[in-house]
C-alpha cells in the first residue's frame, strides 16, 4: 500500500510538472517552422534540433492546460477538511510556489498511518483522491464512449481512432490549407495577368522604338 501511494504521488507530480512546463514555456520566435528549401540545406541532426526548439512553447498560456493544472490541484486539496485529513497521514502541498501544485510525502508519517488505520487510508485514496483523479482523466483524456476527453477532442489520439480523422486541430489545419490553396490560385492568376501586361508593354515599347528609328531616319 505504501509503495502504491508513493508511486502514485510521483506520477502525479510528474504530470503536474509536465502540464505547468508546457503552460509556462514561452515560444522562441528565433525558431520558426522550417521550409522545405531550408531543410534541403540542413543535416538530419540539425533539422531535429531546430524542430525541437521550434515546438517548445506551443502550449504557452493554453486555456486547456490552465484548466487541467487547476483541476489537478483540487484533486488532492478540494477543501479544508480534505487538506487536514491528508496532512494527518503525511500528504501535504509543496510550500515552494514554483512547484505549483506538487505533493510532498512524509514517508514515515504515512507508514505509521497505514499501520494504525488502514481503513482511513483506503477512504482517503481509493474512495477520495483516486475517484477525483479518475474524473479528471476522463474529462481530459477519455478515449471511449460518445464523448471523449477535452484533449482528445482537441488533438486526437491513437487510442481513439475516430479522433485521428476528426478533431479540432485537424479541422483548423484543413481550413488553413483551403485558405492557402485559394491564395495560391489568386497569386497564379495575378502572376499571369502581370506577365501579359508586361508582354504587351514590351510589344508597345518595341513598336515605339521602331517608329522612333524610322522618324530619325526621315529627319536625318
Amino acid at each position: 500500500v505504501f509503495n502504491a501511494i508513493k508511486d502514485m504521488v510521483k506520477d502525479y507530480n510528474d504530470i503536474v510538472e509536465l502540464v505547468n512546463t508546457e503552460y509556462s514555456t514561452k515560444r522562441d520566435r528565433n525558431f520558426p517552422p522550417l521550409t522545405d528549401e531550408q531543410k534541403e540545406e540542413m543535416s538530419e541532426s540539425e533539422i531535429k534540433a531546430w524542430e525541437e526548439k521550434a515546438k517548445k512553447g506551443m502550449l504557452f498560456g493554453n486555456t486547456d492546460m490552465a484548466s487541467l493544472s487547476r483541476d489537478l490541484r483540487t484533486s488532492f486539496f478540494s477543501n479544508g477538511d480534505t487538506m487536514e485529513k491528508l496532512k494527518n497521514i503525511g500528504v501535504t502541498s509543496s510550500s515552494n510556489w514554483q512547484d505549483n501544485g506538487k505533493i510532498v510525502l512524509d514517508e514515515e508519517k504515512l507508514r505509521k498511518a497505514i499501520e494504525e488505520d488502514p481503513l482511513n487510508i483506503k477512504e482517503q485514496f481509493s474512495d477520495g483522491i483516486m475517484s477525483r483523479l479518475k474524473g479528471i482523466t476522463d474529462k481530459y483524456a477519455k478515449t471511449e464512449g460518445a464523448t471523449t476527453g477535452i484533449l482528445i477532442e482537441k488533438a486526437g489520439n491513437a487510442a481513439s481512432p475516430l479522433s485521428l480523422t476528426k478533431n479540432t486541430l485537424l479541422t483548423q489545419m484543413k481550413a488553413i490549407e483551403k485558405v492557402i490553396e485559394s491564395l495560391n490560385t489568386r497569386f497564379s492568376a495575378e502572376q499571369s495577368r502581370y506577365y501579359r501586361q508586361f508582354s504587351n508593354l514590351e510589344t508597345v515599347m518595341s513598336r515605339l522604338n521602331s517608329q522612333s528609328g524610322w522618324l530619325a531616319q526621315q529627319f536625318g
